[in-house]
């Protein structure tokens, strides 16, 4: 169950100069946050351009969203991949209003069998089948365009920056090595980007995000380092010194399921688990045995606060929360909405006022918010 609580009237101020990243010798900032006082909640209304969005998302008898995978944000639409009906759906990010629904499940050329991604490419839907080995792209309309064969590479997600499609690989080899980025070029094919070592199985890339200016961010965990994509590769960006607030290298570094034990009854930290951009501002998550724990930098004045929960415009942000193409995207449950707003009198009256009229059984209410 959701609770809301009241959230902190004014910004608090960042934190200290012990505090603030140093540049080491590699021209890497270095994020101390071993002694920096976390708080309950915040509230990061000021890094928002206005007020955030709620919007309900039309029901009917062909757009019913029973779980969703992916949620993504491109010009004014929304796309979503529902793992129930194993459809993707997108909306119109104004109103809410139905746009296309793409359903084509089986193993046909024009079909897939399971979608594990999708983004919008070009102007056009592009799904991504990795059971099936291929890309797939349909209009906006719904109408099959082509297939992009991915027999030689491997991924799990994919991510389009810039109209610049990566394919995203955890942990596996492929056909043509160790990498964690596949570019789609205009030819179809793919470039590597970013190698890694057959150790580095089972880790994977928990959580990446893309800047205003399009500088893509990932974290490899369990890591204290935030790497950039760059046109030349991935180079580490930051580094985080956690103290002792995480676990050592060396238990970090042993059998993955001893360290998942020791996590799950510890209150230490295996490192970062999540990356956001909030505008101008980092953020990245970590967590323990208890608690998460957000961590918000600012690269201009090296300034960093750190919260149990975030806020914004009094909405609590969850572990749906994403950043992407400059806004903020989060989304709750219909359930969620009618069984709580209505009886906050801290929330938006235009947000209570829209929790009255969302049916239980309806779609989810996506909250959109453009950073400054």
């Amino acid at each position: 169950m959701i609770r809301f609580f009241l959230l902190f009237s004014i910004v608090i101020a960042f934190a200290s100069c012990d505090s603030k990243s140093k540049q080491n010798n590699n021209n890497i900032d270095t994020i101390n946050i071993s002694n920096v006082e976390v708080i309950d909640s915040y509230a990061i209304d000021y890094l928002l351009k206005d007020s955030i969005r709620a919007i309900a998302l039309e029901t009917n008898d062909d757009f019913v969203i029973g779980e969703i995978s992916h949620i993504k944000y491109h010009n004014e639409e929304i796309l979503i991949c529902d793992k129930m009906s194993e459809a993707v759906y997108l909306y119109d990010a104004n109103t809410g209003k139905a746009i296309t629904k793409i359903h084509y499940p089986g193993r046909g050329p024009e079909e897939y069998i399971e979608i594990a991604d999708a983004d919008i490419y070009n102007d056009m839907v592009i799904i991504f089948d990795y059971v099936g080995s291929k890309l797939l792209i349909y209009s906006k309309e719904g109408e099959f365009i082509k297939a992009i064969s991915t027999q030689d590479i491997w991924g799990e997600e994919i991510l389009v920056i810039n109209n610049v499609l990566y394919v995203i690989n955890p942990d596996s080899e492929t056909n043509i090595g160790f990498y964690h980025f596949f570019k789609l070029n205009n030819d179809d094919t793919f470039t590597p980007i970013s190698n890694f070592n057959e150790r580095d199985y089972g880790w994977g890339i928990d959580r990446f995000s893309c800047s205003n200016n399009s500088d893509l961010l990932f974290v490899l965990p369990p890591s204290d380092t935030i790497m950039l994509l760059g046109k030349n590769g991935a180079i580490p960006a930051y580094k985080v010194d956690f103290g002792r607030l995480k676990f050592s290298d060396d238990i970090l570094e042993g059998n993955s399921l001893d360290v998942l034990k020791l996590a799950r009854d510890s209150e230490q930290t295996k490192g970062i688990e999540a990356i956001y951009q909030l505008g101008n501002n980092i953020a990245f998550k970590y967590t323990n045995s208890t608690d998460n724990f957000y961590a918000i930098y600012n690269p201009k004045d090296s300034g960093i606060v750190i919260s149990k929960r975030l806020f914004a415009h009094e909405v609590e942000i969850d572990n749906t929360l994403r950043t992407t193409n400059g806004v903020l995207l989060f989304y709750y449950p219909a359930y969620n909405m009618t069984d709580y707003f209505p009886n906050s009198s801290n929330k938006p009256e235009s947000f209570i006022s829209l929790a009255k009229q969302v049916d239980k059984e309806a779609n989810p209410v996506v909250f959109i918010g453009e950073f400054k």
